[in-house]
């Protein structure tokens, strides 16, 4: 039987695709669920001019901020480039003992890094594990448990198992989110000399990014909204079911699904002042650039 520990985990991981300040707190559940110290997550697009993103729990984040971190990111972490290029070539799903990877367990606690971890991270044994088959971009957890494990138990394995198509998913969703926010923010910060509340939403409501106007207006709470899992809200009910129904409608209309590519609705404000006029309109990706439409 899993504890609750197992359940909970999924309902976080999967915040982060929206909201990459929800990383920590994703991966902080995680590690408790499996009871492993440090988890970094390592997303990777081959080219020399492409930077490789990683999230990191409490432990790694608070690590790679202090001097010691800067000093191994700067001397060390490139000795574990040949441990994630072997992880990539692995198949997808199927967490891997470090002492499979490559040197034998002997010469691997001697790396200059594993042993530079061992003894200012306070970490041992690790599991790596590939998340996605893709052609373009490669996705690899490792998972750290403490110095004092001999050995990475196997309940530990097997709630990694558990998680990682979850985790694969959110990966996945994200780089979109990633892509679609950095193109368009570029054009927002333009756009904030022009005194309209602009964003950029996808078909579930979540919020890509908005212009300055917009985050005041949704600061305010009076009749719009952003929620706390990122998505565009109307405060009345009935009014928030049509804005869901209009943005679901709108996206559609890109798949050849509907015929809608403009809505108008008045949103009442709770103060009393004057509604808000929302227009709804549709930006397609015309080169389908981000994995879609």
């Amino acid at each position: 039987m899993r504890d609750h520990e197992s359940y909970f985990a999924p309902t976080e991981i999967y915040h982060p695709a929206v909201n990459l300040g929800r990383w920590r707190h994703a991966l902080d559940s995680v590690s408790q669920a499996v009871e492993a110290r440090a988890i970094a997550l390592l997303i990777r697009r081959p080219g020399e001019a492409s930077k490789d993103l990683q999230m990191l729990n409490s432990t790694c984040l608070k690590f790679v901020r202090s001097p010691w971190g800067a000093y191994y990111d700067f001397r060390l972490s490139r000795l574990q480039n040949p441990d994630w290029e072997f992880l990539s070539k692995q198949p997808t799903h199927q967490p891997t003992l470090d002492t499979l990877i490559g040197p034998p367990p002997a010469v691997l606690g001697k790396r200059a890094d594993y042993a530079f971890l061992r003894k200012r991270l306070k970490i041992g044994t690790r599991l790596g594990v590939k998340l996605n088959s893709d052609k373009v971009w490669f996705d690899a957890m490792s998972i750290a448990f403490t110095e004092s494990a001999s050995h990475v138990p196997w309940s530990a394995i097997e709630e990694t198992k558990f998680l990682l198509p979850h985790h694969s998913k959110d990966v996945e969703k994200g780089r979109t989110f990633v892509q679609l926010k950095s193109r368009y923010s570029a054009v927002l910060t333009e756009l904030n000399r022009v005194k309209v509340g602009l964003a950029i939403v996808l078909p579930s409501g979540d919020i890509i990014v908005e212009n300055d106007e917009a985050k005041r207006i949704l600061a305010q709470k009076d009749g719009l909204t952003k929620g706390r899992d990122g998505r565009l809200k109307c405060h009345i009910q009935n009014e928030n079911a049509k804005l869901s129904e209009a943005i679901f409608k709108t996206a559609n209309t890109a798949r050849g699904e509907e015929n809608c590519d403009e809505w108008l609705i008045a949103v009442q404000r709770p103060s009393g002042l004057s509604s808000l006029l929302l227009d709804l309109a549709l930006l397609k990706d015309s080169k389908a650039e981000p994995d879609g439409g």
